[in-house]
């Protein structure tokens, strides 16, 4: 235990009362006989209306000790509990890091709660302390509220921001929301529509005269982890199994996931995992590719070849669904070329991602340029 962790744990026990040794004793996964007394405890202390299904999010999100789905076994959400009182909790969902020709062990903190009359306490800080002292690699991805990103870059380690990607398919929408005559919305969004249709038509052309087709699946193939194989083993990474991705995407409860596997002939080149919702801001059907892995082998020029054209046949796809706006956030610069020239739009929304390491030698871990991640790693609302 740290000395700055054995120090705060001491000075919040007598704030709240009890021992050190009570809230040392009362930091534990839940178990299965908790979830009864969690469900209500969340809805009255969340800031803002959780979505429907909490229950059915939570079982599926955490291994409460009696449920092992492949990609939450050793995912738990941890309680602080004084006398049967619940105070606090947060979830830490584990998984496995490739690089370097090795396998990390890591946990990303989520569900952060504090019951709602102990707000400004500390324990929000004292938590992650506590979550720190049982992982030795933590990674902390996505927004959040104002509160808990300063309090995210006291305990953690920074890094450069995910980027967010838009491709705007139909302008109307977003011109409607910012031109103060929305009248004109139409006029010029058919003007700046028919240049983007044209864009748009030069790597459809491109796509299908190589050969690639699409392929939806309701789950994913046991062999599919084969498309990083020949990923520099440099690269930092999350693992791609079958059993991650089916619990991560087709069985998750509260977003309906698409899968697409993209082939030139019989040959598997990457897959790709959206989702369509209904924009309430801009009055649209819009798409988010929320993963997309693709197969590096060869030179540079054929890996971004071969990425432009998964992407110019996924974006067709969203289109023929009805998509009237494409989003994807990415971390690295792998595909960022690739993203402009498919008419991809950088956007300021971008989400934070920080790292808390207690390795001895883990300064890799801190060199963005290694790094790869997309929204398979990041989490809210939604789930």
């Amino acid at each position: 235990m740290k000395p700055g962790f054995k120090q705060s744990t001491r000075l919040l026990a007598k704030r709240l009362g009890c021992s050190s040794e009570q809230m040392l004793e009362g930091f534990a996964p839940a178990q299965a006989a908790d979830l009864d007394q969690v469900i209500p405890w969340r809805a009255e202390n969340q800031p803002e209306e959780l979505p429907a299904g909490d229950r059915d999010y939570l079982r599926w999100r955490y291994n409460f000790g009696d449920n092992t789905l492949p990609g939450n076994r050793k995912s738990f959400l941890w309680l602080l509990k004084i006398k049967g009182e619940i105070l606090c909790m947060m979830g830490a969902q584990h998984h496995t890091l490739h690089t370097s020709g090795q396998n990390l062990d890591i946990a990303y903190p989520l569900d952060l709660l504090v019951r709602k009359d102990l707000n400004g306490s500390g324990l929000g800080a004292w938590i992650n302390l506590a979550i720190q002292d049982k992982y030795p690699i933590l990674l902390v991805i996505g927004g959040g509220t104002r509160d808990s990103a300063r309090l995210i870059r006291r305990l953690f380690r920074a890094m450069p921001d995910r980027k967010t990607w838009k491709l705007p398919v139909s302008t109307e929408g977003t011109l409607r929301r910012l031109l103060p005559i929305a009248i004109l919305a139409r006029p010029i969004s058919t003007v700046a529509d028919g240049l983007l249709s044209l864009k748009r038509g030069f790597h459809r052309g491109t796509w299908r005269a190589s050969g690639i087709h699409l392929e939806p699946i309701e789950r994913f193939p046991g062999d599919i982890a084969r498309l990083t194989r020949n990923w520099p083993t440099e690269d930092i990474y999350l693992e791609r199994s079958a059993d991650f991705l089916n619990w991560r995407f087709i069985d998750n409860p509260g977003i309906d996931y698409q899968a697409l596997l993209i082939y030139r002939k019989q040959q598997l080149l990457g897959y790709v995992v959206y989702h369509l919702y209904h924009s309430l801001e801009n009055k649209q059907m819009q798409a988010s590719i929320d993963d997309l892995i693709w197969e590096r082998g060869g030179g540079i020029s054929a890996q971004q070849q071969r990425l432009q054209c998964i992407l110019a046949a996924s974006i067709d796809h969203l289109i023929a669904r009805k998509a009237r706006l494409i989003s994807l956030a990415s971390y690295g610069d792998q595909a960022d070329r690739t993203l402009q020239q498919l008419g991809f739009l950088r956007r300021k929304d971008e989400q934070t991602f920080s790292i808390f390491s207690r390795m001895a030698d883990d300064d890799y871990l801190f060199q963005p340029e290694r790094w790869y991640l997309s929204n398979a790693e990041a989490h809210g609302m939604n789930f």
